[in-house]
């Protein structure tokens, strides 16, 4: 009986197969390299403070990186705003560089941590929603944690995209919304300050918001889908096509927005 005891303490049942435990580490790398190994053991054990911590510091060291350029360039930012009369003059050059890096400072960490639970929230939400009036059973910290790890691939596609910025010494950055829509490889291919018509920027917002990093994080997601609501594939990618629909016509429509109020 003791011997079974310890069995159950160090194994993992997924439909009848027998499943080592392993380490939140190990856990983490599988997400890479072998998803189904990581997503039996969520289907049963589901875990999300770990892969939302390592997503999190992911986040902030990406953002730490770029910090210290986009504070360098406000000084420009603050003279093209003020001539435009952007910025009221009744205040000091001197005040709204101050008030700029404040903002830069406190504003680029909240929204990039809020745009992240965001985020998270949302896909997970979609997802619980398409299977909730379904016979499959999986709770919402199964969802929850099947969409944080799959974020893991986001997250490395970050911290890529700071060392591709640092090695080329911030390359193509001129202005602080050079910094917005960066995804690895595309601005390489694409230089976003030469593209004039309304079909180009178009082309380079959804290039870049369907970058390789986004579409291995989709196809990880399906595969988290499948083994946690104990599905196929084919059910399992449909909600996660329908998240990208939505997230992918917001960002259209704001592109919009913005590429006709002259912001992109």
């Amino acid at each position: 009986m003791i011997d079974d005891n310890e069995k159950e303490k160090n194994v993992i049942i997924y439909e009848g197969e027998e499943l080592p435990k392993i380490s939140w580490f190990d856990l983490i790398i599988n997400v890479f390299i072998a998803p189904s190994e990581t997503f039996k053991r969520v289907a049963e054990e589901p875990k999300v403070l770990s892969p939302l911590i390592v997503g999190l510091i992911a986040t902030l060291a990406s953002i730490s990186v770029m910090i210290p350029k986009m504070i360098s360039l406000v000084p420009q930012e603050v003279e093209k705003m003020m001539a435009t009369g952007k910025l009221p003059s009744h205040q000091t050059e001197e005040f709204w560089i101050k008030f700029l890096e404040r903002q830069i400072y406190i504003g680029t960490y909240f929204n990039a941590i809020f745009m992240m639970f965001l985020s998270l929230l949302f896909v997970t939400l979609v997802i619980f929603i398409f299977f909730k009036f379904t016979d499959r059973d999986a709770t919402f910290k199964h969802v929850f944690s099947v969409v944080t790890y799959s974020n893991l691939i986001n997250s490395l596609n970050s911290i890529l995209i700071s060392i591709l910025l640092l090695a080329t010494k911030f390359k193509g950055i001129n202005s602080l919304r050079d910094f917005q829509g960066k995804s690895l490889g595309f601005q390489l291919l694409m230089n976003a300050d030469n593209l004039e018509t309304t079909f180009q920027k178009l082309t380079y917002v959804l290039l870049s918001l369907n970058s390789p990093f986004y579409i291995w994080n989709l196809v990880v997601l399906t595969i988290g889908v499948k083994y946690i609501f104990k599905t196929t594939y084919s059910k399992a990618c449909a909600p996660v096509i329908i998240t990208w629909a939505v997230i992918s016509a917001i960002v259209i429509l704001f592109s919009m927005i913005a590429i006709k109020s002259g912001q992109l």
